[in-house]
């Protein structure tokens, strides 16, 4: 918003060093009261309760308690397949057990960590992404799928790697389309939302090879076979820190580029490895604002934080979530 607003970079950026806290912690923070206003109005609404007798007449001077039992906002945590197998066994390990009793507890969404990779899908016919998404709907937790190609040949499956150098560029195009074919007809519409593309900044084998035409194929093919589900690109190297312009600019050119040549891009994940890093929450959304206006949807996607201080890690979440 600000940036939209005729802020330049350097008014709204700050570069933190300290370890033990960081700028925009403290109480009344201006950039907090800002988001607070925001939730109020995109994420709020004003209901109306009407209450009546056995016969539909309406009843005054009630007391009306309402509770809310499922959370649209998807959040969650990338998790294993067997720690989640294993805890359903006779003899689970309590390591399993908690394992599992935290992810549903605490997550409404979980996330393809290996499971989901063209090595492990291809090599197990979906065994383990079949297995976590089973668990999840059992549950009522939903899954996000992760991830469809990663254009790097340590991350392709085996047959692929081993065919690449007896191919064409059109026939790899093929293969991983029909790599994504199939697997977005195995799920369907179930999973909402798929990395369709991984890291593509840095990971282009192939993308630089048959170019950005053809490179859309893939998110139509996807579209067509699921056409609720959303297709996401997602990036790494954004996290808040102002260094970060560079990448944000190059993945919203990419993205506008890949549109432009008709590809059904509905989101961008912006997989936020923190480290220990503790950055201004503002410029974080700054980044995630100036990615917006090229899609529908933005998600953090990967997001993890190792600060120094310990006590850190929940205001940091806390502010990096609104």
């Amino acid at each position: 918003m600000l940036l939209r607003g005729g802020y330049t970079l350097d008014e709204v950026s700050y570069n933190n060093v300290s370890t033990d806290t960081y700028f925009g912690r403290e109480d009344g923070a201006l950039w907090r009261d800002e988001a607070f206003k925001r939730i109020l109005k995109y994420r709020t609404k004003d209901i109306s309760v009407f209450v009546s007798d056995g016969d539909g007449k309406p009843v005054s001077g009630v007391s009306v308690k309402a509770q809310m039992t499922k959370n649209e906002f998807m959040f969650g945590t990338a998790v294993h397949n067997n720690l989640l197998q294993a805890s359903e066994t006779e003899n689970a390990s309590e390591k399993s057990k908690k394992y599992a009793q935290r992810a549903q507890k605490y997550f409404n969404t979980l996330v393809y960590d290996n499971a989901g990779k063209w090595p492990v899908i291809e090599e197990n016919r979906a065994v383990y992404a079949t297995g976590i998404y089973n668990w999840a709907q059992a549950r009522g937790i939903g899954v996000r799928g992760h991830a469809l190609f990663w254009d790097n040949p340590q991350y392709y499956s085996a047959s692929f790697a081993n065919a690449w150098q007896y191919m064409t560029d059109d026939e790899r195009l093929f293969r991983a389309d029909e790599h994504i074919n199939q697997n977005l007809t195995y799920f369907g519409n179930s999973i909402k939302q798929w990395d369709l593309l991984n890291e593509p900044l840095a990971n282009r084998n192939l993308i630089n090879r048959i170019g950005l035409l053809k490179t859309a194929q893939l998110f139509k093919t996807a579209k067509a076979v699921a056409p609720e589900v959303s297709l996401y690109i997602n990036e790494t190297g954004i996290n808040g820190n102002s260094a970060n312009w560079q990448q944000v600019k190059k993945l919203r050119n990419f993205t506008e580029q890949l549109k432009s040549f008709g590809a059904p891009v509905d989101g961008i994940g912006v997989q936020a490895h923190c480290g220990g890093a503790l950055r201004y929450p503002q410029e974080f959304y700054n980044q995630l604002d100036y990615l917006a206006s090229a899609v529908d949807e933005i998600a953090v996607t990967e997001y993890d934080f190792t600060p120094v201080n310990e006590s850190m890690e929940a205001p940091y979440l806390r502010d990096m979530l609104i």
